[in-house]
Formats: C-alpha cells, sequence, structure tokens
C-alpha cells in the first residue's frame, strides 16, 4: 500500500481552465453584445457550429464607424442593428439608447460581416485593436429551419 502526504487535485472534466487574461462573451442569435477595447486588446470571434450570420460594427469614441481600428473595413449595412429599431426584442431599446447616446442612427450604421451560411463549425476571425474603440458583435436570429435555413446558434 501506497500513502501520499499531496493533496489531490481538484478535476472538473469538460470545463476549460481558467485564463485570468482571458474574457469570454456569448452572442446569442438575434442579440448583440457591446465590448469596450483598449489598445492591443484581442478579440477573436468564434462560431462554434457553424452557419451563423454574424456582424461586427467599431465605433470610435465620437460614434463615427472606425473598422480600421481593428484593422477590417465596415462593408455592409449592420442589419441586426438596424432591426433593434422599433423592435419590442427585450433589451433592443437599451442597445438603440446606447447607440443614440454616442450620436449613432442605428439605421444607417456599417458592419463587417464575419460569418454565413458557409462557415463552418469552428470557424473564426481575429482582430487586435490599435487604438480604443467600441465593439458591438452582432447575431442575426436567420431563417427558420422549416424554410431550409441553417438554424441560429450561439457565438463565443
Amino acid at each position: 500500500m501506497t500513502l501520499s502526504t499531496e493533496r489531490p487535485g481538484v478535476w472538473l472534466p469538460g470545463l476549460l481552465p481558467q485564463d485570468p487574461f482571458k474574457e469570454r462573451y456569448w452572442v446569442h442569435p438575434a442579440s448583440v453584445t457591446v465590448l469596450t477595447l483598449e489598445p492591443g486588446d484581442s478579440l477573436r470571434i468564434t462560431d462554434p457550429e457553424g452557419g451563423q450570420r454574424a456582424e461586427l460594427t467599431v465605433l470610435a469614441a465620437d460614434g463615427s464607424g472606425d473598422g480600421s481600428a481593428i484593422g477590417a473595413r465596415a462593408d455592409a449595412p449592420a442589419g441586426v442593428l438596424g432591426a433593434l429599431l422599433g423592435s419590442s426584442v427585450t433589451g433592443a431599446d437599451r442597445v438603440v439608447a446606447m447607440l443614440a447616446e454616442r450620436g449613432v442612427d442605428a439605421s444607417d450604421v456599417r458592419a463587417v460581416r464575419l460569418f454565413g451560411e458557409w462557415s463552418a463549425p469552428g470557424a473564426s476571425e481575429s482582430f487586435v485593436a490599435e487604438r480604443a474603440a467600441t465593439a458591438i458583435i452582432a447575431s442575426a436570429s436567420g431563417a427558420s429551419v422549416v424554410e431550409g435555413g441553417v438554424p441560429a446558434s450561439d457565438l463565443l
């Protein structure tokens, strides 16, 4: 028989180890997550299940579009943010109010399209902030599965 004076470690199978330098946020279908980026911050957006349409809008402190702050170009209308105008979805009014406080018209915002029906499971895009900015990650609800659409899923 072998005896040990060492304390056994705690094992949590299936859970990711904590990294004190990494923050994780979920972006649920038909919703947005707003993050403040500082120079040098890295941002990685992942489509774990694939096929989820996503948009990334980047704003400067004055409310103007600033995709170049993360080395990207806003090449499309921000459809998810525009759809929040007049929407009864929980929290839509808070997002629209936050944009209005910054002088941003949600109906006229541009975004970087990240993923779509074509994206493979685990697809990701990475960015590094060159200057302070606000990042708005939006996930669309998508077409109904009954109508032949891809089921909406979370982004990470």
